[in-house]
């Protein structure tokens, strides 16, 4: 019995600490503001030895593998002044009163490229309720003390960090792709 309580705490315990780590920054962004409804850092990314041209195809073509339709999401695309929006959603999870309930977020990123870094800033604009999308924005405006506004606005703060982590993969992907 010993070894079964031993054998569940420890499976827990390596649950948490992964999932924790899936939601902390790599080592080269520079988190500027990341609360909610504006999320903001710089990415660098000189280890990769990318000019502006290739982390702005990188961002594009993470943009493109991310959604089903990069020409419906991207609203500024100026290659030449290093600057792309895009106009996108995510849903994900979080803790309500009695249950876990879905959320979708909707989100204007914006990417500025200068020399070997990004910078992002993700606005979130709205947030919908999945069951009934109705929008939750009023509730988390008027209540940000309440535990379910809370997990709402950590879970959507998770993604973003899950998101700029992966179009950091992508910026690698991508150089990976352009060396073959």
């Amino acid at each position: 019995m010993k070894q079964l309580i031993l054998f569940c705490t420890t499976l827990f315990s390596c649950i948490a600490a992964t999932t924790a780590a899936q939601t902390k920054f790599l080592p080269n962004v520079e988190e500027k503001q990341h609360d909610f409804p504006l999320y903001q850092g710089i990415v660098h990314v000189d280890s990769l030895g990318l000019t502006p041209g290739q982390i702005y195809d990188g961002i594009k073509l993470w943009v493109a593998e991310t959604y089903n339709s990069a020409m419906d999401v991207i609203q500024l695309d100026d290659r030449n002044s290093g600057i792309m929006i895009v106009k996108g959603n995510f849903t994900c999870t979080y803790q309500a009163i009695f249950s876990k309930a879905t959320l979708r977020a909707i989100t204007s990123l914006k990417f500025e490229i200068k020399e070997n870094r990004f910078r992002y800033t993700v606005e979130v604009t709205d947030v919908l309720n999945e069951y009934d999308k109705s929008s939750m924005w009023r509730t988390m405006e008027r209540n940000p003390g309440n535990r379910a506004v809370q997990s709402a606005k950590e879970s959507i703060g998770d993604h973003i960090t899950i998101t700029i982590n992966s179009i950091i993969y992508a910026m690698e992907k991508y150089k990976a792709d352009t060396d073959w």
